[in-house]
């Protein structure tokens, strides 16, 4: 079910261009900041999905803490920006 409101969600957005929730793989390191990025591309439809009543009983409260906490989002940009490649030129 949450699945297909944050698919639905994520159409209507113009913020996002249809981003996918990726999930990180064990054996890659690039894969986390792959996720980082999914996740924080997603931000903006996943914390509404917090409080439409149709997700209620999707989202356990815990994760409900940390999606309307604003600290867990500028913690998870401050990580992604750490870890992310950095481009240098030559």
């Amino acid at each position: 079910m949450l699945h297909a409101i944050f698919n639905e969600k994520q159409k209507e957005s113009s913020i996002n261009k249809k981003k996918s929730l990726m999930l990180p793989v064990q054996t890659r390191w690039g894969s986390v900041v792959v996720f980082l990025n999914s996740l924080l591309a997603n931000k903006q439809i996943i914390r509404p999905l917090n409080i439409n009543e149709r997700c209620e009983e999707g989202i356990i409260p815990s994760v409900k803490q940390f999606i309307n906490n604003d600290t867990f989002w500028d913690r998870i940009k401050n990580l992604h920006n750490f870890i992310k490649p950095k481009h240098t030129q030559h």
